[in-house]
């Protein structure tokens, strides 16, 4: 799966969700040598579930709201499938 095009996934009901995985140099922040953002959007476009790297921790934020570590899941396929069945989850 290339993940780089960053992709924008659109439900029915005008909801989407918006993939951007960038490969960066590893750093301390970066220690993966990639930066990630998966995000949940309602059809009015307020946030609803996101996940990123963005300050070199693993982060869930819902809403607006501060993110909270989570555990990465050992690849960015394997994390990004994670997120899909939350969003799932949020869906039903």
């Amino acid at each position: 799966m290339n993940l780089e095009n960053n992709p924008r996934f659109e439900f029915r009901d005008g909801s989407f969700v918006e993939v951007s995985v960038t490969r960066v140099p590893e750093s301390e922040i970066h220690d993966l040598g990639i930066k990630y953002s998966f995000q949940f959007v309602n059809p009015d476009g307020t946030p609803v579930l996101r996940y990123d790297n963005a300050h070199g921790i693993h982060e869930r934020h819902e809403g607006d709201g501060d993110g909270v570590p989570i555990e990465y899941e050992g690849n960015v396929e394997a994390h990004l499938e994670r997120f899909f069945d939350e969003v799932e989850d949020l869906r039903r």
